[in-house]
């Protein structure tokens, strides 16, 4: 190694300068990969749990899905961390709902790399037709075993 002389005679070496140079850019990018990897799986969670809470209004009002899709832009309003290039597909007839949700994630350097797609299906049952058929084959397999 490299040594520097000051006026004074004292003596200092480089290698520390050399390994933070070394050391410091590997600990920034680790970094800075954990904190994109906690963004991601942050919209990963918030997107699923948005899109479980529309099919739930969708499913609940039983009509064209209109209180779904009102429910999804104010829900996408309040995401405090938007992600570009997000898009929705709701669709509900009856008492059944679909949404998916498509979006991605551009890394630190600007790469639209960290893609998602979230798709919650969600239907309504009635009980008391499916009791009334279960009940019913219940006696149908004691009538001929």
């Amino acid at each position: 190694m490299w040594e520097v002389v000051f006026m004074d005679g004292f003596r200092k070496k480089g290698s520390i300068t050399v390994e933070a140079v070394l050391v410091v850019p590997v600990c920034l990018m680790v970094c800075f990969f954990l904190l994109q990897t906690l963004f991601y799986l942050h919209h990963v969670s918030w997107y699923t749990a948005a899109a479980w809470e529309c099919a739930l209004t969708g499913v609940s009002d039983g009509g064209e899905g209109e209180n779904a899709l009102q429910r999804w832009q104010s829900l996408k309003e309040q995401q405090p961390l938007p992600v570009g290039k997000l898009q929705a597909d709701i669709s509900s007839s009856g008492q059944n709902a679909r949404v998916r949700i498509r979006g991605n994630m551009s890394l630190l350097a600007g790469i639209d790399a960290m893609e998602f797609d979230i798709t919650v299906k969600r239907s309504t049952l009635a009980p008391a037709s499916f009791l009334k058929r279960a009940k019913s084959l219940r006696t149908l397999a004691k009538g001929q075993g």
